[in-house]
């Protein structure tokens, strides 16, 4: 027992101290030297795996807690769903929850949290409800994830709803709520009630400046990125790479070419921040935009780092547009190339190139290709707000009791739109 405390002290403190991997090496060691974890050991051993993202360690931790009886306690179950939910595994975590005799605010935060990591935003908002009905009380971690879910699924209705539980609580002093809720704002389209909130903001960050550039980059509102940026300047921060790549969108969105050429070369120049693969789509976009193809596709070959699907997508639906159809087509190859497993949405891409051009027979193949992978074609996902309840809508999916219905009143306001315009 004493040689435990000494294990645990270890890797405690490595844990503590962020050196997770430091933490994991005297976790292996111990095993080693045949000892078993205990109930000090386990949390930490699997906290480190998180921060990791250590899949298999986790689950060999896991496996050998759930052999020594621990996994059943209360205080591993909470650790298990982080390690799970922080890897991805959003399955596992939630069958780890689902069994927990009683979930604290802290349990219900890892599932949230974990469930906006990996996109699944309308299950966030769900879980959070859950939450709220059985007697669990939100924290500003809660509302912090689920303003963040809110601004990604466009739920202003509940976001409001958010906002006035948070002033009901008081907790509209603390920067992180008030930034999500500026960012869950703008996004919704509300740039008024983002900018006034961003003026509650008494002790703005670097973050309050990029979440409100980035509002008002999305929304094409370069003029207003530019004072922002001046602003957070005169405040003392020095800009990052995430504030650039807001004020690298707006220039594209709002068509401005040589401004943005110019920011790009001061991000090095004058910042000293080298590009990222952001920046560079940024480029990419905003000189396919301008019809500047060659440059785009030159500042691709340029590149330090390797164009990832993206770039070559921006560039190819730029060139295609402008009717660059050799160029259209050399990008869609180098993204059909770049996948092992291409998005039948590349291949439709690619159809569509060939058949600008003429040749029926490369048409055949690309739509054949098409028809291979069109497992692999990332499904469209809306989302409708009614009642302050999130419904979420995925293309192809008719698991819905209602989807006939559903499907019906779409094609009928459909021709009621098509009658209209005619």
């Amino acid at each position: 027992m004493h040689e435990n405390f000494i294990w645990n002290t270890i890797i405690r403190r490595c844990a503590q101290a962020k050196n997770p991997q430091r933490a994991l090496y005297f976790y292996t060691r111990m095993r080693r030297k045949g000892r078993l974890p205990d109930s000090f050991t386990f949390p930490f051993a699997l906290k480190v795996s998180a921060d990791l993202f250590d899949s298999r360690k986790g689950q060999e931790i896991h496996c050998l807690a759930l052999k020594t009886g621990h996994a059943s306690a209360f205080y591993l179950q909470t650790n298990l769903a982080l390690f799970y939910a922080s890897c991805g595994e959003m399955k596992s975590a939630h069958q780890v929850f689902e069994e927990m005799p009683k979930s604290d605010a802290i349990a219900w935060n890892v599932m949230i949290t974990g469930c906006l990591r990996s996109g699944c935003f309308v299950e966030a908002v769900n879980l959070y409800s859950r939450m709220k009905l059985e007697g669990c009380r939100a924290d500003g971690h809660t509302l912090v994830s689920i303003g963040s879910a809110c601004a990604n699924i466009g739920a202003i209705g509940f976001g409001k709803y958010v906002h006035g539980y948070a002033c009901k609580l008081g907790l509209t002093v603390v920067v992180p709520l008030l930034n999500a809720l500026v960012d869950m704002y703008g996004k919704c389209g509300c740039l008024v009630d983002a900018h006034a909130l961003f003026d509650e903001v008494s002790e703005r960050t670097l973050v309050s400046w990029s979440i409100m550039m980035n509002v008002y980059a999305i929304q094409g509102r370069a003029s207003d990125v530019f004072d922002a940026f001046s602003g957070m300047k005169k405040q003392g921060f020095s800009p990052d790479e995430i504030v650039f790549t807001s004020v690298l969108c707006a220039c594209s969105h709002a068509g401005l070419l040589e401004e943005g050429k110019r920011w790009f070369r001061d991000m090095t120049e004058i910042y000293g921040i080298s590009p990222t693969i952001q920046h560079y789509g940024c480029m990419v976009d905003l000189l396919g935009r301008a019809g500047r193809l060659k440059e785009a596709y030159e500042l691709i070959q340029r590149m330090p780092v390797k164009p990832d699907a993206a770039i070559w997508r921006a560039l190819a639906a730029a060139c295609l547009v402008s009717g660059e159809l050799d160029l259209a087509e050399d990008a869609a190859k180098h993204l059909i190339e770049l996948n092992s497993s291409p998005d039948g949405g590349d291949f439709v891409l690619l159809s569509n190139v060939y058949a600008r051009l003429g040749r029926w027979e490369d048409v055949a193949w690309a739509r054949k290709g098409m028809e291979l992978n069109v497992g692999h074609k990332t499904a469209s996902c809306s989302y409708i707000e009614l009642n302050n309840i999130v419904h979420g809508f995925l293309s192809g999916n008719v698991s819905n009791p209602e989807s006939h219905m559903i499907t019906d009143m779409l094609s009928q306001m459909a021709e009621k739109v098509l009658s209209e315009t005619l």
